[in-house]
C-alpha cells in the first residue's frame, strides 16, 4: 500500500466514524428539510463527496430517490456500499468515483445535488459549482455545504467530538474564518449561477440554488 492510499483510507476511516459516531443525528435532519424544498421528489439524487453516504442514503430512506454516492476516495465509497447494503437499498444506490471539477455525468441528468461537508476542500471551487450546476436537470436544486440542522445539535457534536478530535471545532472555526463567504458567492457568479441563497448560521453554511425551468 502506497503512503498516498494508506492515507486515503485513514481519512475514510476517520470520516466514517466520525459519520457513524457525534454526526449521526445531523444527516437525517439535513435530509428531511432538503427534500422537503426540493423541486422534484423522486428521481436521481447524488450525494457529492459523499464519504458513507449518509445524506444520501437518509434521503433515499424517506423518499423515491435513486441514490448516486460520489466521492473522490475509493474507500470511503466502499464504506458507501456497505451502508447502503445494510440499509437494503438494492438497485436504488450506486457509487461513482471522480472529481467534482469533472463530474461523469450528463448535462441536466440530476435531480437533487446535495453535499455535506465537501466544499471546503475544492481545488477549483468555480468549476466545481459549474460542474454540479451543468448535471442539473431544469428545476432541480442543490444543497451544498456544512450544516448541522439546529443549535442544539451543533452543540451536542462539539460536545462529542472533544473525545474523538480535541481540535476538532477550533479547525472548524478556522475554516470559516479562512473562507469567507464572498468567496464562495465568487465562485458562484463565476460558475454563471445567478438564482442562489447562502445561508452563513451558527449552525453552518449552505449553499442553495437551482436551475431554471426551460
Amino acid at each position: 500500500m502506497t503512503k498516498e492510499t494508506a492515507d486515503m483510507k485513514e481519512a475514510a476511516d476517520m470520516m466514517e466514524k466520525t459519520a457513524r459516531g457525534p454526526f449521526a443525528p445531523v444527516y437525517s435532519i439535513l435530509a428531511e428539510r432538503y427534500y422537503r424544498e426540493s423541486n422534484f421528489k423522486q428521481g436521481l439524487c447524488i450525494d457529492i463527496g459523499s464519504g458513507g453516504a449518509q445524506l444520501g442514503l437518509a434521503i433515499g430512506k424517506i423518499s423515491d430517490f435513486k441514490v448516486i454516492a460520489f466521492d473522490i476516495n475509493q474507500h470511503a465509497l466502499e464504506y458507501a456500499q456497505e451502508n447502503a447494503l445494510s440499509m437494503g437499498f438494492g438497485d436504488r444506490f450506486s457509487v461513482l468515483s471522480g472529481d467534482v471539477s469533472e463530474l461523469p455525468l450528463a448535462s441536466d441528468s440530476i435531480d437533487l445535488c446535495v453535499s455535506r461537508g465537501s466544499f471546503w476542500f475544492w481545488e477549483d471551487g468555480a468549476k466545481a459549482f459549474a460542474e454540479i450546476y451543468r448535471i442539473m436537470k431544469p428545476n432541480a436544486t442543490a444543497f451544498i455545504g456544512c450544516g448541522f440542522g439546529t443549535k442544539e445539535l451543533l452543540d451536542q457534536v462539539v460536545e462529542q467530538m472533544k473525545s474523538v478530535n480535541p481540535e476538532w471545532n477550533a479547525k472548524r472555526q478556522k475554516l470559516f474564518q479562512d473562507n469567507p463567504v464572498e468567496k464562495y458567492e465568487g465562485y458562484l457568479r463565476a460558475a454563471k449561477i445567478e438564482n442562489f441563497t447562502i445561508e452563513d448560521t451558527d449552525t453552518g453554511r449552505i449553499f442553495i440554488f437551482s436551475k431554471p425551468r426551460l
